[in-house]
């Protein structure tokens, strides 16, 4: 009977883990002021805040999206590229 509920509960306790990192992540952002000071944040208050990403090379610049960049009109695109 023990085993059964060790087996019941051990996805369950993965899952719950799992679940707790992903609500602890914020993103962070990067401002360099006209004197060159470095200020990080979690919560911006001006547009020039640019926003950090975690890479396998260390912290970098996240990349922004093409102006031109509309996932509902490439929608088509993108369901024959990931159709199994």
């Amino acid at each position: 009977m023990k085993n059964k509920i060790r087996l019941y509960c051990f996805p369950i306790v993965i899952m719950l883990l799992f679940l707790v990192n992903t609500l602890a992540q914020a993103d962070i952002y990067k401002y360099i002021d006209k004197h060159g000071h470095l200020m990080l944040t979690d919560n911006p208050t001006h547009e020039g805040y640019k926003r950090l990403v975690k890479t396998w090379k260390g912290w970098e610049e996240a990349k922004e999206l093409p102006e031109n960049f509309n996932l509902l009109k490439n929608k088509k695109n993108l369901i024959q590229l990931f159709a199994v």
